[in-house]
């Protein structure tokens, strides 16, 4: 299915540490071959972006624990989706309703590399708020050839909607969050669409967001767009019950 939204990676990112964030998960197909991002929403449910749900449901993988994509590395847990739910009012024309839920085969034990983030309580303001995002992404803006193999990590500056309008028409939708990229700071790209927008408070990482799009790599011209996850949390829990603000410690 075509689509006129943007995808999205972190550009010019830093490699993250074993286990940093334990909550990623990267969905890839029966060969391990990686198309989006998303991340641990409880023990067999993940968290992702509705477009990324183009594959059939039979060519769908989530793959957990893992820090390195490479041959040569042990591969984390690779589960099987038995089924999605995208947002019943999502369009692949828009930002909007960018949401998605897929169900795993199995349920996992949480540890220390995979358990979920935290969720806030809604309704935070998070403008001028410096914000996290995480994935495999592209690390040179055009260098579609070499996608780093080990998971990247980069910081974002949370915008007002106000300024975020100026570029996309869908920022007058208080249910997505825009970033824009400062000095020294790492933008998304093409292709990482799904991946977890976080934020720390208190010693702990909520997750606040999940990246839509953004149409130009790293240019603070052009924010990054992300489905604010915290507008969602009623439809969550009308498919999963186990939904929780915050994982166990």
């Amino acid at each position: 299915m075509e689509s006129n939204q943007p995808e999205a990676r972190i550009i010019e990112g830093v490699e993250t540490s074993p286990n940093e964030f334990p909550w990623q998960v990267a969905l890839v197909n029966a060969s391990r071959t990686f198309f989006c991002g998303g991340s641990l929403l409880t023990s067999k449910y993940i968290l992702t972006a509705a477009h990324c749900l183009r594959l059939p449901i039979e060519q769908l993988y989530i793959l957990l624990g893992t820090h390195v994509f490479d041959e040569k590395v042990k591969p984390g847990l690779m589960l099987k989706a038995t089924q999605t739910f995208a947002h019943p009012k999502h369009t692949y024309q828009h930002f909007l309703f960018d949401i998605a839920i897929i169900k795993m085969n199995q349920s996992i034990e949480y540890s220390s590399t995979m358990r979920p983030a935290c969720f806030p309580r809604p309704n935070q303001n998070y403008v001028g708020r410096i914000a996290t995002l995480s994935g495999w992404g592209y690390n040179v803006p055009g260098d579609y050839d070499n996608r780093p193999p080990i998971l990247m990590k980069g910081n974002v500056t949370i915008i007002s909607l106000r300024v975020c309008r100026e570029v996309y028409e869908d920022a007058k939708q208080l249910s997505v969050i825009c970033t824009g990229v400062k000095s020294g700071q790492k933008g998304p790209c093409s292709g990482d669409s799904g991946t977890p927008l976080v934020v720390l408070e208190k010693e702990r990482w909520n997750q606040i967001g999940l990246l839509s799009g953004a149409r130009e790599c790293g240019d603070p011209k052009f924010p990054g767009i992300f489905t604010r996850v915290d507008c969602y949390y009623e439809w969550i829990n009308s498919i999963t019950t186990d939904f929780k603000f915050c994982s166990p410690k």
